[in-house]
């Protein structure tokens, strides 16, 4: 059902959690979600290196009908979107924690240091997540 109250009134959705990581699975049946390597830092021998699997998965909560969600990953000047992805959640009710993950495109990361995971709604930023980017010293 769709809310009544104008789209100007109604507060932005609210960010719960963002998780990254090499792979999640949703179980048709069950629809339980497994995520598998999660991480908050990558570490790589070389560069430019690239990250060929990258998934993230977002919790929010305080949605009004439905919420399409922008993710960007950017440097950490916020100045170059690196990669993107798009995805829309729909609810009955606000107070309901609704979920999804988005398998990203590879990233080319050109150097260490931190990037930044964006989650956009329309034009407003609703949150943040670091990743950090280490280089793997040979042994």
């Amino acid at each position: 059902m769709d809310d009544p109250t104008p789209i100007a009134h109604r507060p932005m959705p609210e960010v719960l959690s963002v998780m990254i990581a090499d792979m999640m699975y949703r179980d048709p049946t069950t629809r339980k979600l497994f995520i598998l390597g999660s991480f908050s830092a990558y570490a790589a021998r070389e560069f430019p290196t690239v990250i060929r699997s990258l998934f993230v998965h977002i919790a929010v909560t305080r949605i009004h009908a439905s919420v399409e969600l922008d993710v960007r990953v950017v440097n950490a000047a916020e100045t170059i979107t690196l990669i993107t992805g798009k995805g829309r959640l729909k609810v009955p009710d606000p107070r309901v924690v609704a979920e999804i993950e988005m398998q990203l495109p590879p990233l080319t990361v050109a150097e260490a240091g931190d990037y930044r995971i964006q989650i956009w709604s329309g034009s407003t930023l609703l949150t943040t997540r670091r990743l950090m980017v280490l280089e793997r010293k040979a042994k």
